[in-house]
């Protein structure tokens, strides 16, 4: 586990380093650009104004740590997190109003069972699966929650999806280790129903981090739009498309503010690794990671009615959001008033709704005992239930309506 708990701190670095498609890229693809200056300012009241509050039951069996993936389908919430203690995944599934439902817990035994959540995936008809890591397999379950089948997978995979045949895209995250027979590096491969693992396209890794474990975040991004999904590409300022017949194009190119920066910090490394000085090259990495400039990953890509797309990201302690129209190429930037939200996390909830969660309420409500006018902003059903907490709770989920926050 410490080799596994080493690349997910690497994480950030392949997803700003990443992604380079071996295939040409074509020219007319959109260019879109973000404009953080001109960004509008929005307050915590149109955030709440156009948000439902969904508090998560909180009980011994329904107990949530940090959410590290969370998925809505068909009036189910399905958050992956570790117990406290401990590393490995439980998936722990509520209903549309935050009551408790059940727990698949990590480290189990015999048929069902999982060591942990490494991705997981609800299929259009209902059947979750659940990619364990460690085992090497797919465990999927019936829409009624029974255990149907563990699905061998070759390639060790870090994220997955479904595909409309039962095939699986898998993310393997080492690309280096990981070969075609001719030797070919490739990090996407496409498994089918007998367990075979072939190429299907090589994200680019820069041979400066090649003896280096590299993970990335939240990778397949649903796409209403085309009933498939996005993949990032920040170090190149490229989405990616997947269809679900597993055919991936580019989708459009972002000029994004910290343009350059990834390039500068990718040739120090180069010059540190030529002198084969370990220490200033983790040293670098560090400095890397903790630059407040640049974009570690889009949190959220989610396409919108029309053919828009939302994304958001984290940047000098600030969250953005940006609409995007891609017949016009244009963009509209928004950014969050208060600090309060620097590090909530964001993720697609529904086709059209996404959810900003409140990892720990207690700090937040500590936080806003400070702080007399945010906390006078607030709904009062959150005003009043942050000011009754005196315990540790589960967190709290907001599911945001984005044609509600982002009108005119």
């Amino acid at each position: 586990m410490r080799e596994e708990a080493a690349s997910i701190i690497l994480a950030m670095i392949f997803l700003t380093f990443g992604c380079q498609s071996n295939q040409p890229k074509p020219s007319s693809i959109p260019e879109i650009e973000i404009e953080e200056n001109t960004a509008r300012v929005i307050g915590l009241r149109e955030l709440f104004n156009a948000s439902d509050l969904i508090k998560l039951e909180y009980s011994p069996e329904s107990v949530v740590g940090n959410v590290e993936l969370l998925r809505y389908h068909n009036g189910k919430i399905y958050i992956a997190s570790p117990p406290e203690g401990n590393e490995q995944r439980d998936l722990v599934i509520f209903d549309a109003k935050g009551s408790f439902i059940t727990r698949i817990a990590a480290n189990g035994e015999g048929p069902g069972s999982i060591f942990s959540t490494t991705d997981f995936f609800i299929a259009r008809t209902g059947h979750l699966e659940i990619l364990d890591r460690n085992r090497r397999r797919i465990t999927r379950y019936a829409p009624d929650g029974s255990f149907m089948e563990n699905i061998p997978i070759p390639c060790e995979g870090i994220r997955f999806l479904s595909l409309h045949n039962q095939d699986h895209v898998i993310y393997r995250g080492f690309a280096y280790e990981f070969t075609e027979p001719k030797g070919i590096p490739y990090n996407l491969a496409r498994n089918n129903a007998n367990g075979e693992c072939k190429f299907l396209h090589t994200l680019w890794m820069h041979p400066v981090f090649r003896d280096r474990a590299m993970d990335a975040g939240d990778f397949f991004f649903p796409n209403p739009n085309d009933n498939g999904w996005f993949i990032c590409d920040v170090f190149n300022d490229t989405i990616f498309s997947l269809d679900s017949d597993g055919r991936i194009e580019p989708a459009f190119k972002l000029k994004t503010p910290d343009r350059g920066k990834k390039s500068d910090f990718i040739n120090k490394l180069i010059e540190v690794k030529n002198r084969n000085s370990d220490t200033d090259f983790n040293l670098r990495l560090l400095e890397l990671l903790n630059d407040p400039t640049i974009i570690k990953k889009p949190d959220l890509i989610m396409g919108l009615p029309a053919k828009e797309v939302l994304i958001s990201y984290r940047r000098e302690s600030k969250r953005y959001f940006a609409t995007i129209d891609l017949a016009n190429e244009t963009a509209e930037t928004f950014t969050m008033e208060s600090n309060l939200l620097d590090n909530w996390f964001v993720f697609q909830y529904d086709t059209d709704k996404f959810a900003i969660v409140i990892n720990s309420p207690i700090d937040l409500s500590r936080q806003l005992s400070t702080m007399p006018e945010n906390l006078a902003a607030l709904p009062e059903n959150l005003r009043e239930s942050l000011q009754k907490i005196n315990t540790d709770v589960n967190p709290y989920l907001l599911v945001v309506k984005p044609d509600a926050l982002f009108q005119n």
